[in-house]
């Protein structure tokens, strides 16, 4: 803060006179405070005053490609990705053999949007670039590398580079982005390891603990994966990564016979509080369905849902629920009503149709059940060995 102090006191004084050093060094300064837009106007006045006296001198033109570099290392800061290449591309003309220019512009491709085949092999060219032009072996380098043949999905090939990296450093997100690769290759044992490891490093790894939980789901190892999604959740910052970690933690309940429903109603209430989610809604009334209780609260859930979000009525889940909880509270009608969207919604599958049973069986429609049983048996060759219909049978039966 003194050394800007002194920088903007001198450059008031000399006025036009002042040295291109001097903005160079105000902006070198202001970077290293986060005070970025006025970085980028004390770097452009140092590129304007050095582009008019550049001509031959080397010394001039060294300067100006590091204002080029520290104006790009901003924007890319800033995720301004396609404004620090533009800039970086004048860098690296005066400077082509610059490693950090190289592996900067490398990185901004990987991390733009646009992650085009091509792109990803533009990225591929810079790098080996900076790895060719550093005096000493780069581990970013390296990581950058992996990170593109990952996103290429030549994962073997991403695991060597990874490996290289991690011969000269091994901070936790190299073991996460391998841990990747292992389990993209449903490699899940290996990745576990390298998950852990990561956690290990970085008690805090939010996405190491959602990739682990993955992992573990893939295992069948549900009761651990569910702890680590619950960590997941506890670390979110945002209500979008919290609601990723409590879907994640729904799909492995539903895999178990877990009776955890209670908690993670409880958890998907406090999202909710904060911000309101079509998915965490619909999961919300699932979980209320799981309890056994709230009916009416699941039919109101799902009404609002549907009027708040038009691109949710191609969604089956919310018909298989109002349905159901209809059935519960015994209002066949409309439980029918909504039973027949959801045939609509999954022709070609029985559970629809399934639903459709246990209405006509509580309405006493045998004929309906009879016809229902023989398309179930349509849609599905394995149908007679589930249980519903052995317990549709049993009912039939008794009656």
């Amino acid at each position: 803060e003194e050394a800007i102090k002194d920088l903007k006191k001198a450059i008031e004084l000399n006025g036009n006179n002042t040295d291109s050093f001097d903005y160079y060094n105000l902006g070198f300064y202001q970077t290293r405070l986060n005070q970025y837009t006025e970085a980028l106007e004390s770097f452009d006045k140092s590129i304007e005053l050095l582009i008019a006296r550049v001509d031959q001198n080397d010394k001039l033109k060294e300067t100006l490609s590091n204002s080029y570099y520290e104006k790009a290392s901003i924007l890319e800061e800033l995720n301004e990705y396609e404004r620090s290449n533009e800039i970086l591309d004048k860098c690296i003309e005066l400077s082509p053999n610059d490693p950090n220019a190289n592996h900067l512009k490398a990185c901004n491709i990987l991390n733009s949007a646009n992650n085009s085949t091509e792109k990803l092999n533009e990225a591929i060219y810079y790098f080996t670039k900076a790895l060719e032009f550093f005096p000493e072996p780069q581990p970013e380098s390296f990581y950058g590398l992996g990170s593109v043949y990952f996103n290429l999905k030549k994962y073997e090939k991403a695991i060597n580079y990874l490996d290289l990296a991690l011969e000269l450093k091994q901070p936790a997100k190299y073991y996460k982005k391998k841990g990747d690769c292992r389990a993209s290759l449903e490699q899940y044992k290996e990745a576990l390891k390298d998950y852990e490891k990561a956690i290990e490093l970085d008690e805090n790894y939010l996405g190491a603990y959602n990739n682990r939980g993955s992992c573990k789901s893939k295992l069948m190892l549900y009761s651990t994966a569910i702890e680590d999604y619950k960590k997941a959740s506890e670390l979110a910052e945002n209500p979008q990564d919290k609601i990723h970690a409590l879907l994640n933690i729904q799909c492995c309940l539903e895999e178990t016979n877990l009776v955890e429903t209670e908690e993670i109603l409880n958890l998907f209430n406090e999202v909710l509080e904060k911000e309101e989610s079509t998915p965490v809604l619909i999961y919300k009334a699932h979980c209320l369905l799981l309890l056994k209780k709230d009916y009416e609260l699941i039919i109101e859930i799902i009404l609002k849902v549907l009027e708040k979000d038009q691109k949710i009525a191609n969604d089956y889940n919310v018909y298989e629920l109002i349905a159901t909880a209809y059935l519960h509270l015994q209002n066949y009608l409309e439980a029918e009503k909504w039973a027949i969207k959801y045939t609509k919604i999954k022709p070609d599958e029985a559970a629809p149709f399934t639903l459709l049973l246990w209405i006509y069986l509580e309405k006493n429609e045998k004929d309906k059940v009879q016809e229902i049983l023989k398309i179930c048996n349509q849609k599905d060759s394995h149908w007679q060995k589930r249980r519903e219909y052995k317990e549709i049978v049993m009912s039939l039966s008794a009656e």
